[in-house]
């Protein structure tokens, strides 16, 4: 079985993040488990989060994490504190371009959605996109190895 860098674990609101802590390989494999979006971005500033498409993916987990507490917030000010969180996470690695992609794409996922919608809603929203975006990357990274591994010659 493939191992998963990084991936969601239960559902919005009291969803969480695990990621292997990428500063510790290859001595060690160690996971983190992240509820707080504070924390996960620390994690990507201090580079335990490494890789364009797997940073791009931290980012979108990170506005889920940073919107949970927030669920219960009026429709409007839910919109306003999800760029609060997107402007925090885009602080962390400024030269990410997958991450601001994801951030992009988490903020246009809630655009799409009504303005009668709820909070509650609205997570549901960005949390289906964040897994998406994950599970977009896992199926681009297999497309990939399938390729290459087509190229490399028997015994190599």
């Amino acid at each position: 079985m493939p191992v998963k860098t990084i991936e969601w674990i239960g559902k919005a609101p009291e969803g969480r993040v695990r990621l292997i802590d990428q500063t510790e390989l290859p001595a060690k494999e160690i996971y983190l488990e992240r509820s707080d979006c504070s924390l996960l971005a620390e994690d990507i500033r201090r580079l335990a989060v490494r890789g364009a498409p797997a940073i791009g993916v931290a980012g979108a987990f990170g506005v889920v994490l940073g919107m949970q507490p927030e669920v219960n917030l009026a429709p409007a000010k839910f919109r306003k504190k999800l760029l609060e969180v997107c402007d925090e996470l885009a602080g962390t690695r400024p030269t990410a371009v997958n991450l601001f992609w994801a951030l992009e794409r988490m903020k246009e996922a809630v655009k799409r959605v009504p303005e009668s919608a709820s909070s509650r809603d609205m997570l549901e929203v960005l949390e289906a996109e964040a897994v998406e975006i994950c599970e977009q990357d896992r199926r681009l990274c297999r497309a990939i190895g399938e390729f290459g591994a087509g190229l490399i010659e028997t015994g190599s």
